[in-house]
């Protein structure tokens, strides 16, 4: 999603789970490789953060990306963890991928895990939906 110009990640984790960390970060070998990630500490859901910033009660772990370039690909990954253990979830994508977003829309996974332009409904819904 973005929002005034800041790229967001959503995440809605299912119930009983919580988001423990985001990054983002280029796909490359070393010494190519960059990445931005945060280390959270609450269980709010859905959980939204905007790509740089430190929201509050979270750490940088992170930071040799400090912006986003096109012609790049990129993997979002969200950490999650329940009683079971944990579950990382990532998602690529370009910044003209994101140049396709209009309000109320994001770029997720669809039901075959490919990135594709969809509304926040249709996202929390999707999103409700792979935890039933």
């Amino acid at each position: 999603m973005i929002d005034h110009g800041a790229v967001v990640v959503i995440a809605s984790p299912c119930g009983g789970s919580q988001v423990d960390g985001v990054s983002v970060g280029t796909i490359a070998p070393e010494p190519d490789f960059k990445s931005w990630s945060i280390r959270l500490f609450d269980t709010q859901r859905p959980r939204t953060v905007r790509v740089f910033d430190t929201p509050p009660g979270s750490v940088v772990q992170t930071h040799s990306l400090t912006k986003l370039d096109p012609g790049v690909t990129y993997l979002a990954t969200v950490q999650t963890t329940n009683r079971d253990g944990g579950n990382d979830i990532g998602l690529r994508f370009t910044l003209a991928d994101l140049s396709e977003l209009h309000d109320g829309q994001v770029w997720a996974q669809d039901a075959h895990r490919v990135g594709q332009v969809m509304s926040l409904a249709q996202f929390k819904k999707s999103a409700d939906d792979s935890c039933a």
